[in-house]
């Protein structure tokens, strides 16, 4: 009896790995199968993100590098491994463009009303001009403008924002980038919303116990009828934005740094502008057209979501091309705007670029910092106007300049799907004469 359950045991576990083998065999050879060109061979059971959690490479450099592969063999489109879900990285801009049609899943997106956006994007103005002079008051000549802008200075507006301290309040951290890669790869496995119950139970109990601020964010929802469901969602896309935001401060600070006699065209707009003016008004930002370029060529060399991923609804053949139904593909906005077939020196810091007399060169469809084409969004208009306040506050009093502290070059952090300096950003600064 005994020998006969060894004999099962031993022959149960043979075509136990049996299939799995030819499982995994199957899965990786999907593209041979499908006549698809591939990014190289996967590592099993990473497939092609082996670099990215154990080497240490951002996730948006890997797929640029995917996307310049495919690019340089001239292929429309590849495909690699997540784990052991076959993904199509799109390169041909024919395909870009159908990408942003119903072909795709598209993201869920709120469509606001014009006048709350102006309302909203009005309240979150008059906010940041108020913490100002708390932020503003820097002695050193060399600062850590990552500690100042990336905490300091977020959580005085979450503060005035919604008369709470919601930026104390973090997701936990365990292994998060395998966490990240998981959720991108299997979305329906990470599903949770525990972390917006508990957003949304701190916002009821914090919000009977203080006066909400006049014309503050929270006031501004509550007056519109936002749900405290909906409430939830919003801040929570606010807060991270405003992060996000000032991200791409510290990038644009650095390029300034670097490139001085853009700082001071820039400086120069800033104080005709500011000249007798204590505040202004959102549509005054709007004169301010050298300012825009700047923000815009910075949103094109750090684009604030550097790749977007999509699933295919139906099956879909055409020509050449055909996707499956629930085939998972990515667009590496990094890679589109890195393009040298799309920007001259894209790695050159140039403004004018998005100058009025140079913006009908630039496509669309080659321009995509927020991970789609619709232009004016509250997202967009809500981070340009972060990035358009900050920037005014400091190039009107200060002039940078890289200090000994201050990174020789900008390296990624490769725990985030985002593009953020791995270095803090220390930076010199020196009284701007007026």
């Amino acid at each position: 009896m005994e020998q006969d359950w060894f004999f099962y045991s031993i022959t149960l576990f043979t075509f136990s790995v049996i299939f799995a083998f030819c499982y995994i065999r199957h899965v990786y050879t999907f593209f041979e199968r499908k006549r698809i060109p591939k990014a190289g061979y996967p590592t099993f059971p990473f497939g092609h993100l082996y670099n990215v959690l154990f080497e240490k490479v951002p996730i948006f450099m890997q797929l640029w590098k995917f996307y310049n592969r495919f690019k340089r063999k001239k292929c429309k489109f590849g495909g690699f491994y997540m784990f052991l879900k076959p993904a199509i990285m799109i390169v041909d801009a024919k395909l870009i463009q159908l990408f942003f049609t119903d072909v795709f899943e598209n993201e869920e997106r709120n469509d606001l009303d014009t006048e709350f956006c102006e309302e909203m994007l009005c309240s979150v103005l008059k906010s940041v001009q108020k913490v100002w002079p708390e932020v503003g008051q820097i002695g050193e000549k060399e600062i850590n403008f990552t500690q100042i802008l990336g905490k300091e200075f977020v959580e005085l507006c979450m503060q005035e924002f919604f008369s709470t301290q919601l930026y104390e309040i973090k997701r936990p951290s365990i292994f998060p980038l395998f966490r990240k890669c998981v959720s991108l790869t299997y979305p329906q496995l990470c599903k949770s919303k525990a972390f917006r119950k508990k957003i949304l139970e701190e916002i009821v109990k914090r919000r009977k116990k203080t006066n909400l601020k006049e014309d503050n964010v929270l006031q501004v929802l509550q007056k519109n009828g936002f749900s405290p469901s909906d409430t939830v969602d919003f801040i929570l896309n606010l807060v991270d934005y405003l992060e996000k935001s000032n991200n791409l401060i510290l990038f644009t600070l650095y390029e300034l740094s670097l490139n001085r006699e853009i700082q001071d065209d820039l400086r120069g707009e800033i104080l005709r502008f500011r000249k007798n003016k204590g505040t202004f008004t959102y549509t005054e930002l709007k004169q301010l057209t050298y300012l825009e370029t700047v923000i815009c060529e910075t949103l094109r060399k750090y684009p604030i979501k550097p790749f977007v991923n999509k699933i295919c609804k139906n099956s879909f053949e055409q020509n050449d091309m055909k996707f499956d139904k629930n085939q998972t593909v990515f667009l590496s906005i990094f890679g589109i705007h890195h393009d040298v077939d799309n920007y001259i020196n894209p790695e050159l810091f140039d403004p004018d670029r998005f100058s009025e007399e140079n913006e009908m060169f630039i496509d669309s469809i080659k321009y995509l910092p927020f991970g789609h084409q619709i232009k004016n969004d509250f997202d967009s208009l809500y981070v340009k106007l972060i990035m358009k306040l900050v920037l005014i506050e400091l190039l009107s009093k200060y002039e940078f300049s890289l200090g000994k502290r201050a990174p020789k070059c900008v390296t990624f952090d490769e725990n985030f799907f985002e593009i953020k300096s791995k270095e803090d950003m220390w930076l010199k600064i020196k009284k701007v004469c007026n």
